[in-house]
C-alpha cells in the first residue's frame, strides 16, 4: 500500500486525500475478502517450510479466558477475527485518528485552491467553508458576503482572455 507516500513531509493535498480514501477502501476490501487468499498463502508457506498448520476447527480458550472458564473459540475464529480483523481494524482506527473528519474536510477544502489545470477544482462553497473554519481570521461581515464576492470573481476571470484556457 502507499503508506510511505502519505508520510512524506511535502505532499500534494489532492493526492493525499485520494490516497486516504483509496487506503480505507483497500483495507475494507482486504477485511471483507482477503482472509481466504491470505490463509492459502500461509498454508503454502507452511508446506514449503515443513511447518505444521493448526487444525482450524480445533477449539482453544477464548482470548482473555483460561481453559477452566470453558469459553472457547475455534482456531479459525482466533486467527481470522482476533488477529486478522483486529489488525486491520487497528490500522483503520489509526488512520481515523490521524486523519479525522475535521482534518479531511480541511484537506478537501484546501484542494480547491490547486492552481493546476487553471484552478479547475475552484469551489466557492469550499472556500467559504475554509473561511468558516478559520472564523477568527475573517470578520463575520466578510464571511457573510464571501460567496457573492467569489461568484463575482469567477465572472470577472471568465471574461478575461488570459484565463480562457
Amino acid at each position: 500500500m502507499n503508506c510511505h507516500f502519505l508520510q512524506r513531509k511535502y505532499q500534494d493535498i489532492i493526492q493525499a486525500v485520494g490516497l486516504l480514501v483509496d487506503m480505507n477502501e483497500r483495507l475494507q476490501t482486504l477485511k471483507d475478502n482477503g482472509w481466504d487468499a491470505l490463509f492459502e498463502d500461509v498454508k503454502s508457506f507452511c508446506a514449503a517450510n515443513e511447518i505444521l498448520v493448526p487444525n482450524m476447527d480445533e477449539q482453544i480458550p477464548s482470548m482473555g479466558h483460561s481453559r477452566l472458564d470453558g469459553i472457547t473459540v475455534s482456531q479459525l475464529h482466533y486467527y481470522r477475527v482476533q488477529i486478522f480483523f483486529a489488525a486491520i481494524d487497528s490500522i483503520i482506527t489509526e488512520i481515523g485518528h490521524r486523519f479525522n473528519d475535521g482534518s479531511m474536510d480541511l484537506l478537501v477544502c484546501f484542494s480547491c485552491l490547486d492552481p493546476r489545470k487553471n484552478f479547475s477544482l475552484f469551489d466557492v462553497e469550499k472556500i467559504a467553508q475554509l473561511a468558516d473554519i478559520y472564523s477568527e481570521d475573517f470578520p463575520e461581515a466578510d464571511r457573510a458576503i464571501l460567496n457573492d464576492q467569489l461568484e463575482a470573481y469567477i465572472c470577472y476571470v471568465r471574461r478575461h482572455v488570459e484565463f480562457t484556457s
